[in-house]
């Protein structure tokens, strides 16, 4: 029994003590785990809504297009359509991107190798990740300006 002032710490005493210990860790585990859970979920839900703002957009432009373009006659419109398009193209493409470096990053975050070059470049990817959503966004933005200022 080892004598600390005047308390007295027993074996029994440290291995409760050692145990308190342990569950903390793992509700805290735990905590992190469903933390992180969601944190996931919330990101694939912004990219799968990136996905379907652009590439709808873009389709109903096709479609808006396409009959503006079997009037036959030359429509002054057609470029900005054109242009709009493009845009969500980009859109689209800045969405498939992120969608590929979310996934390195989830991996960077999970590898058992702390110090593996994709686990250092897991924040860095993330905030890349973040700006590419929000471009994807501002694309759409855009087109929608840009078909707009179509009709002025």
């Amino acid at each position: 029994m080892q004598m600390l002032g005047f308390i007295s710490f027993s074996p029994t005493y440290r291995a409760m003590q050692n145990k308190e210990t342990k569950n903390k860790r793992d509700k805290l585990d735990k905590f992190r785990k469903e933390r992180f859970d969601v944190v996931i979920s919330s990101a694939q839900s912004a990219l799968k809504a990136t996905f379907l703002v652009n590439g709808g957009g873009a389709i109903a432009l096709l479609s808006f297009f396409g009959s503006k373009l079997q009037s036959g006659n030359s429509n002054p419109v057609a470029p900005y359509l054109a242009a709009a398009l493009l845009i969500l193209v980009i859109g689209t493409a800045l969405a498939g991107l992120a969608t590929g470096l979310s996934f390195l990053a989830q991996y960077g975050y999970f590898t058992q190798e702390r110090r593996s070059r994709l686990a250092k470049m897991a924040p860095k990817l993330t905030r890349i990740n973040i700006l590419l959503v929000f471009l994807s966004y501002v694309c759409f933005i855009a087109a929608g300006f840009v078909a707009y200022r179509g009709f002025l």
